[in-house]
């Protein structure tokens, strides 16, 4: 998975400014345009680097592998190993959130059989780590999202008979807070400062502006990304085909494009103006408003897993 963190000018691109970041797990593809894409070698291949956030000159990517994390400290140029997680094995799709000052958190689901979910925090700009773990119960538990909304930390998925959304205002402190959710599984979800949507199993997403009243909206498909950007919402099928796109906060959604297959992440840049989403085919998919989209090879040939966006 991947996150970057730290604004500032990126050596890899020289004195331009890299905008958003993509990994197919052997290398680190950077952009300052979303067009043109300039690559580097991870020392050592990550598997499955499902997630990411971009700062300055600081870049992390996380994913499912023994050290769990690629380090860059010199805006991209070179990544290190990085040993995220205190188990053994992590598996899941992990994720990556920032609280747009000084805290990232990584979040995912470790062995065996994916019985908990476990999180790890850094206050030193990834130097050091530190444990606050959601509560988590049976089996069959991935942490598929967390996020800052502003206020607190939200993150989500599935979770046996436990809570599926839990939150907290400070991690390190305190416990989670865990809500009753009229749904099974969480997919993915997103926040636009003021409305969060989940993608569940089922035809349907759910929005909540206080994450215990929610209400289920048809798309017609099961949901595995939500994503949102200039007033845009975009949600993806979980197998990765056909991108839904909603402009009313989610109440109603409408087929926008059925062209992009495999899709496996999906990010808003601010800085592009632009949706960008990573696919099994090495490609990323790119669109302004959610209706017409792009296809960019990177050059990788590889599935492409998660974006790091500003």
């Amino acid at each position: 998975m991947l996150l970057a963190s730290r604004y500032g000018t990126i050596s890899s691109v020289g004195a331009a400014e890299i905008k958003a970041l993509v990994s197919d797990g052997v290398k680190a593809y950077s952009t300052t345009d979303g067009t043109n894409w300039t690559s580097v070698s991870f020392t050592t291949t990550e598997n499955q680097p499902t997630g990411g956030w971009i700062n300055d000159d600081l870049i992390l990517f996380a994913g499912n592998s023994t050290d769990e994390g690629r380090l860059s400290t010199d805006g991209g140029a070179s990544y290190a190993d990085t040993n995220i997680f205190t188990v053994t094995t992590v598996a899941g799709q992990a994720d990556i959130g920032h609280d747009g000052t000084s805290t990232l958190a990584v979040s995912s689901s470790w062995t065996p059989f994916y019985n908990n979910w476990t999180l790890r925090y850094s206050t030193d700009n990834g130097s050091s780590w530190s444990t606050d773990d959601p509560n988590s119960t049976g089996t069959n538990n991935l942490c598929w999202r967390i996020l800052y909304d502003g206020s607190q930390w939200v993150l989500a998925g599935s979770n046996g008979a436990g809570n599926r959304v839990q939150s907290k205002t400070t991690l390190g402190t305190g416990s989670w807070t865990g809500y009753t959710t009229p749904f099974a599984n969480v997919n993915g979800f997103d926040y636009d400062g003021t409305t969060y949507i989940f993608g569940v199993n089922g035809s349907s997403v759910y929005t909540t502006t206080d994450l215990t009243t929610y209400t289920a909206r048809s798309v017609g498909a099961t949901v595995g990304l939500v994503a949102h950007g200039n007033g845009v919402w975009v949600a993806v099928g979980y197998n990765g085909t056909g991108i839904y796109r909603s402009t009313n906060s989610g109440v109603s959604w409408s087929l926008a494009y059925t062209a992009a297959t495999g899709i496996r992440r999906m990010k808003w840049s601010p800085s592009l103006g632009l949706f960008i989403a990573t696919s099994s085919s090495g490609n990323v998919f790119t669109s302004s408003d959610g209706s017409s989209w792009s296809t960019v090879n990177v050059g990788s040939a590889s599935t492409l897993w998660g974006i790091a966006t500003r």
